[in-house]
């Protein structure tokens, strides 16, 4: 990708519309970087988004940002997808990976702000994934976009997404099963999924209680307790699991997140391995975050109860010298 020049001048007049040159360079651009991101650079697809949806009104600061955007692609050009061999594709445990960000839609766009934006990848992996041990994955498909409703909560945003990754990953195991045997019926279509091992993995934690418990939704989310509904039933068919991961472990950040930490998936991509049991560094790192919270917590109430026992002692000071006045006076 080449990168383009924005005068000095130009670039303090943030808000004002593109000319037709500028246009043509943002159109040019955009359409670069969208291909590169679908194609190859998965890291880049929470940024190519927020371009693709700019374009509509444009202004400087739109142009901005693509030139950043630009540049961390030219920056990360030794980036590789690598297809690793030595997994066995008639026998492979599909991971349905999903991620969300609720309400980090493109920013200074109006209501799309207030839009969520998620992803997902679909891999095929070793069976000894399914044991925790750290096991190679062949990345099938991957996906970044906005949700197509306004979302009320995480766990609605996070539910949404996870139920895209579900029929994409129902797609690409039909596709795999008719590409290997050639035995799809496609009218009973649900039997080939299920000849498949099959793992919905989600860094959500409220997401994966959900679907692990057998109570009925309480939220008042009809639509979040349909779609729950629907996931719940997939999760528990034949063949089919749920599993928690980390969101320190789970690379679809990079997919849902403007500044998401893309070295996790750098390494994943160097060697292929990955684990859906939560590393002890990450545990211990969780841990003191926890504990650091905990503890800004408890100083910021002693600073509250201070604050109130301070208001408490100035007002009985007040009270107590109102009395003396009064106690004056009758005395006069």
């Amino acid at each position: 990708m080449k990168n383009f020049k924005i005068e000095k001048a130009r670039r303090e007049q943030l808000e004002e519309r593109l000319d037709e040159d500028e246009m043509e360079t943002l159109q040019s651009s955009a359409g670069e970087l969208g291909w590169l991101a679908r194609q190859l650079r998965c890291d880049l697809g929470y940024e190519n988004g927020v371009v693709q949806r700019s374009k509509v009104g444009a202004c400087v600061a739109d142009l901005l940002q693509l030139r950043k955007f630009v540049g961390q692609a030219r920056r990360g050009a030794d980036f590789r997808m690598r297809y690793w061999s030595d997994i066995n594709l008639r026998d492979g445990v599909v991971i349905h990976l999903a991620d969300s960000g609720h309400a980090n839609g493109t920013p200074d766009r109006g209501e799309m702000r207030y839009r969520s934006v998620g992803g997902y990848f679909i891999m095929i992996a070793e069976k000894g994934i399914l044991n925790g041990e750290d096991s190679r994955c062949n990345i099938l498909s991957f996906h970044s976009g906005v949700t197509k409703r306004v979302c009320r909560s995480t766990l609605a945003a996070e539910a949404s997404h996870l139920a895209e990754a579900v029929e994409a990953g129902d797609w690409i195991i039909v596709l795999l099963e008719e590409a290997l045997s050639g035995d799809v019926d496609l009218k009973n279509w649900h039997e080939a999924i299920e000849r498949r091992q099959r793992v919905y993995v989600t860094d959500a934690r409220s997401v994966y209680d959900y679907l692990e418990k057998d109570a009925s939704s309480t939220s008042t989310d009809k639509r979040m307790a349909i779609e729950g509904a629907l996931l719940r039933e997939t999760v528990r068919r034949h063949g089919a699991s749920v599993r928690w991961i980390d969101g320190m472990q789970n690379i679809a950040n990079v997919l849902t997140k403007e500044g998401a930490e893309k070295d996790t998936l750098r390494e994943f991509m160097r060697t292929g391995k990955m684990s859906l049991v939560q590393t002890e560094a990450n545990r211990q790192l969780k841990e003191k975050k926890r504990e650091e919270r905990q503890r800004r917590r408890v100083k910021q109430s002693d600073a509250k109860e201070d604050a109130s026992q301070q208001q408490r002692s100035e007002r009985q000071k007040k009270l107590a010298a109102k009395l003396r006045e009064e106690a004056d006076s009758e005395e006069e």
